[in-house]
């Protein structure tokens, strides 16, 4: 990564970074009459591509316009580090000439802009959830408030279902619970796509795991979905 950085990104592109940015989007001609776009739960790395479960959405022109707000905002108002000429990085400063965008179907969760509506999404849906919850992510937290609401919905008596990555000690730590309630646990070696859809009516693809980071802090993307976008059995 520091030798792309160097030798082929330092004099072409200008990058800047922040800690916590976590999202993965791609936006092509953003700005054009025929704009394009990618959201995806994948890093861009060859292993990513060609091995683990993810999952990505072509984004129509609405939501690229939405998601290019959103990048703009976060580039210059939340990162802390740019690339300079001198084979370093250099601390930035926020610009203060753009102010956070009005969304309607991009979900976001921004620390610098104390926006969470992946999160509220989330609980509202789950909460409205009458028959069955299914969602899949890298890690969960059993004490995050959305794995307690899960477990509140599970000993309702809703069928919940949980697609993750197959690690023994984060299972046993943090949905053993979950499970002897009745939900049921789907592990994959490789897994690290993220959504969830509820009642096969609504539904949200993400970048953000079920934990604090993620959900609470950070820079995250979602998109939320209809019926039309779910799977339908």
């Amino acid at each position: 990564f520091k030798k792309l950085l160097e030798n082929q990104f330092r004099t072409k592109i200008m990058v800047r970074c922040a800690s916590n940015f976590h999202a993965k989007f791609m936006l092509i001609d953003p700005t054009s009459k025929t704009p394009n776009g990618i959201l995806a739960t994948c890093n861009f790395t060859v292993k990513a591509m060609k091995e683990n479960p993810e999952i990505a959405t072509q984004l129509n022109p609405k939501e690229v316009t939405e998601l290019f707000n959103v990048f703009t905002y976060h580039f210059w108002e939340a990162a802390t580090d740019e690339q300079t000429i001198k084979h370093d990085f250099a601390k930035v400063k926020p610009t203060e000439q753009f102010s956070f965008p009005k969304l309607n179907k991009i979900l976001v969760t921004s620390t610098v802009a104390n926006k969470n509506t992946i999160k509220e999404y989330l609980i509202d849906s789950i909460e409205k959830a009458k028959e069955q919850i299914t969602i899949s992510t890298y890690a969960i937290d059993k004490n995050h408030e959305l794995t307690q609401l899960l477990l509140k919905k599970c000993k309702a008596g809703v069928n919940i279902s949980i697609f993750m990555r197959k690690r023994k000690e984060k299972i046993k730590t943090h949905l053993t619970e979950l499970a002897k309630a009745g939900a049921k646990l789907y592990l994959h070696p490789l897994l690290h796509s993220k959504f969830f859809y509820a009642d096969d009516k609504t539904g949200a693809m993400f970048t953000a795991n079920f934990e604090k980071h993620g959900m609470d802090d950070g820079f995250e993307i979602g998109l939320k979905l209809g019926k039309k976008d779910l799977p339908q059995f």
